[in-house]
């Protein structure tokens, strides 16, 4: 099996985020949920209180646009990709950062930091 590439990886990386907020908003939204936080609750009563129609649709929007759950599942992802290998890992982020929104910026600079 050959290596996958830097941008291989990096589309393998943002399939899998967009799956996991697919799936994290659909289990948020459930009456046992585990990932349901007062943030997230919140913030879910205000958008359909505000009208909001397809509440896990925006909810997964929204997490996909959080910084902070952007880098949490981004960060073992690309880790386990690239087997370790640092100077890959970098490449990874770079590529990511060639057409980020606000969310995956934010996300890059975190998982860049030390």
């Amino acid at each position: 099996m050959t290596a996958m590439t830097t941008v291989q990886i990096a589309r393998s990386v943002m399939g899998h985020v967009q799956d996991a907020v697919g799936e994290m908003a659909s289990d948020m939204l459930s009456p046992q949920s585990g990932f349901l936080d007062d943030k997230w609750s919140k913030q879910i009563k205000k958008a359909r209180k505000n009208g909001v129609e397809d509440i896990q649709g925006w909810l997964a929007d929204e997490l996909y646009n959080d910084p902070d759950t952007l880098s949490d599942l981004m960060g073992d992802q690309i880790y386990d990709l690239v087997r370790g290998d640092e100077a890959e890992y970098k490449k990874v982020l770079d590529e990511l950062d060639k057409n980020p929104f606000p969310g995956l910026k934010k996300a890059i600079k975190t998982l860049r930091k030390p």
